[in-house]
């Protein structure tokens, strides 16, 4: 919290901690004791938490979780605790299968249909990171059919499979967009990055009158 204010960051996103084999989420901010001394430390700063992430899924299967519901209300519950409006669920553990029809996509489409509906409850959004491009993030959110989920979009997926992010974004438009990770894959920071134009991907979110917390990340 403290180097984020020495930056001039206005915010740092949290982690839910490590997940692996366990049945929760290694989370601290289930402790009273963490959740009044992480609150503190960055209300007396002028720190914001706006989001949560459940990087464990980066290596764990969502699909495969018998408990998805427990892990999504504990991260729900540490929101409150932080007073954060946004959840990250990455969807990198969950192999490629539910990119296409058939039962795993069915399945997936039904957890996060449930999951999003807990979260738009809660006055909350779950933000998926998927990995597919515009087009195929449309197609997810219409089959979810849950304002509780949107996108994460992240600049890197763009990049690293040759898509332009300043048109992804636009054909994704400004509802679908809950949170923008904007770093790219390990090199230069991005203002000296050759593979993209901030300003330009600035200029098209002030256009579609987009507004919400860009994430620097390393």
């Amino acid at each position: 919290f403290t180097v984020a204010r020495e930056i001039g960051a206005d915010g740092r996103e949290m982690d839910m901690g490590p997940l692996g084999h366990r049945v929760l989420f290694v989370n601290k901010l289930r402790d009273e004791h963490f959740q009044q001394l992480f609150r503190h430390t960055a209300d007396s700063i002028g720190v914001k938490v706006p989001s949560l992430a459940m990087s464990g899924f980066f290596a764990q299967n969502f699909l495969k979780r018998d408990n998805y519901r427990d892990l999504i209300n504990d991260c729900l519950q540490s929101m409150d605790v932080m007073g954060s409006k946004i959840a990250f669920l990455p969807l990198g553990g969950s192999g490629h299968e539910w990119k296409e029809n058939g039962i795993a996509r069915t399945e997936l489409v039904r957890r996060l249909h449930e999951v999003g509906e807990m979260a738009r409850l809660a006055g909350k959004i779950i933000a998926i990171r998927t990995q597919l491009d515009a087009k195929g993030d449309k197609k997810l959110l219409k089959e979810i059919d849950s304002e509780g989920i949107k996108i994460y979009y992240n600049l890197q997926d763009a990049v690293d499979n040759g898509r332009d992010p300043a048109k992804e974004l636009k054909k994704l438009g400004a509802k679908r967009v809950a949170q923008i990770h904007a770093s790219l894959t390990d090199s230069v920071t991005l203002d000296e990055d050759p593979r993209i134009d901030m300003y330009r991907v600035k200029k098209v979110l002030d256009k579609m009158k987009w507004s919400g917390w860009l994430v620097v990340e390393r």
